[in-house]
């Protein structure tokens, strides 16, 4: 997965088609909290929006790679999968959970249902959630995705 970019315009695989780099890093500005409403939803209408207006091309695919929260609610459900179904394998685990934390939601929400997740460097994890410690065993420490538009 290609996620280099210059100038804000991302580098993408040319079979991906139009691509869009969205990013939560703020160096100065101002953050959004709201209430009842989905504001990463707000955000990717926006820019896809605007991306296709100005370039006349079709947004076929988002993709990012999971940090932060979404990562570590990743974990929780890739582990959560694991347990419910444990004759199945890494890949079902691994899309039962990305539906399920805000980085998929979001995306399937917005229609980009077709996945490829790219899941490799397994650890342990130990996390604190509200004064309990979580040993996660062998949860992906990278999850790389791209969610593709039915046509």
């Amino acid at each position: 997965m290609n996620t280099e970019h210059e100038k804000g315009t991302p580098a993408a695989p040319d079979h991906l088609g139009p691509n869009i780099y969205v990013s939560n890093v703020f160096n100065s500005g101002y953050k959004l909290k709201g209430t009842n409403f989905k504001l990463s939803n707000f955000v990717w209408e926006k820019a896809i929006s605007s991306y296709e207006e100005l370039l006349g091309k079709r947004v076929t695919a988002l993709e990012g790679t999971l940090a932060d929260k979404n990562l570590e609610n990743f974990h929780f459900e890739f582990v959560a999968a694991r347990e419910k179904n444990l004759y199945s394998n890494q890949k079902a685990w691994a899309l039962e959970a990305m539906k399920k934390v805000s980085f998929g939601r979001v995306r399937e929400e917005l229609g980009y249902k077709n996945w490829n997740i790219n899941i490799t460097d397994f650890k342990n994890k130990i996390y604190i959630r509200d004064g309990k410690e979580y040993i996660l065993r062998e949860v992906p420490d990278l999850v790389e995705a791209q969610a593709f538009k039915d046509n």
